[in-house]
């Protein structure tokens, strides 16, 4: 029982996310250039660190490198696939090159992975399901966002169904 307690509970990518923080620092500072450049000498460093690939992933997203994004998202997910960010990014990827049945493929595994508790993710699958013409399916997710707080759902449900949200405070 004592055992229990003295172990090590942190998962590969708990680790690396607290090893890579200075990189992750510059990736939420929206230093892209900087940060892929540090996520580039750990990928090489680290080659099967699924949180070195998503960051430079994330990186390649924002410098709207669509193509190389989704090389390190694909990599990223061989080596840890509950990542649910690198299902996001993954699919915002393929909306950004229009690869919209794809897209909503990696959306629904970002949601799933999320547990349908991460508003922005909700969003994007209802962007795609929309693109898709599931109308229905849509207003789902959007409504699921909304109750989330997510004002751009809110949005997107009143300009596209006329419907008045409020939101969750």
């Amino acid at each position: 029982m004592i055992r229990y307690f003295t172990e090590d509970h942190d998962t590969p990518a708990d680790k690396d996310r607290k090893r890579f923080a200075e990189g992750i620092e510059l990736v939420q500072n929206k230093q892209y250039e900087e940060a892929h450049a540090y996520f580039t000498l750990l990928v090489n460093r680290y080659p099967k660190s699924a949180v070195a690939y998503l960051y430079r992933g994330i990186c390649n997203y924002y410098l709207s490198n669509y193509y190389s994004a989704l090389y390190d998202f694909t990599h990223s997910s061989a080596y840890d696939n509950t990542l649910w960010e690198c299902f996001l990014y993954k699919g915002l990827s393929h909306l950004e090159l229009e690869e919209t049945d794809q897209a909503f493929l990696e959306l629904d595994k970002a949601v799933w992975h999320s547990r349908s508790e991460n508003a922005n993710v909700l969003r994007f699958r209802g962007e795609a399901r929309y693109r898709l013409k599931q109308f229905d399916s849509a207003r789902m997710d959007w409504e699921q966002a909304a109750q989330l707080g997510d004002e751009n759902a809110a949005y997107y449900l009143q300009t596209h169904f006329g419907k008045p949200i409020q939101l969750r405070k």
